[in-house]
């Protein structure tokens, strides 16, 4: 059900991403930013991120979701995204996903914690980061994100086998 991504896989997570947040930041990001370019966009930045030797990435086979770790960075292991396609949240998807990303950071950096950020006014996010355990650690202003300052919140687990067992 879930493999690991290659380049070939650009379009389809670009296009899942920009889906993805459309749905999710309707209220959040302005409109022009969701507009018609997000889609060539995100396909772009799948295209390098998908090149990167510290990030490894999985899709769902049939492609309804997808989720993104960086490891070895200065606060920990990045959950850098969790995206599920509107249509098809709450059926485990996303779950399945975190269990691939939790395996493999206690494989590669099982003693450092694990974060992610939630951008602020994504309430269903942070219940299900919540739901899984993620403590709430501080919020931000964040410029660089996506060219507009936003406000987004760091989630975090103490170690991978911490996110693990909330899964379990």
């Amino acid at each position: 059900m879930i493999r690991e991504a290659t380049i070939g896989d650009a379009e389809q997570i670009g296009v899942l991403h920009a889906t993805s947040w459309q749905s999710a930041y309707l209220n959040l990001m302005s409109a022009a930013k969701l507009g018609p370019g997000l889609v060539d966009e995100r396909i772009a930045i799948w295209r390098e991120r998908l090149s990167e030797p510290s990030r490894t990435t999985w899709i769902a086979r049939d492609g309804a979701g997808f989720i993104s770790i960086v490891i070895d960075t200065d606060q920990g292991s990045l959950i850098d995204n969790l995206h599920v396609h509107p249509t098809r949240k709450s059926v485990g998807i996303g779950r399945t996903l975190m269990r691939c990303a939790g395996e493999r950071l206690q494989r590669e950096r099982p003693d450092a914690c694990v974060y992610l950020w939630v951008l602020d006014g994504n309430f269903p996010a942070a219940r299900f980061y919540e739901s899984l355990d993620a403590r709430h650690q501080f919020a931000r202003r964040d410029a660089g994100l996506v060219g507009e300052t936003l406000i987004e919140h760091q989630y975090r687990w103490y170690s991978p086998l911490a996110l693990l067992a909330a899964l379990a």
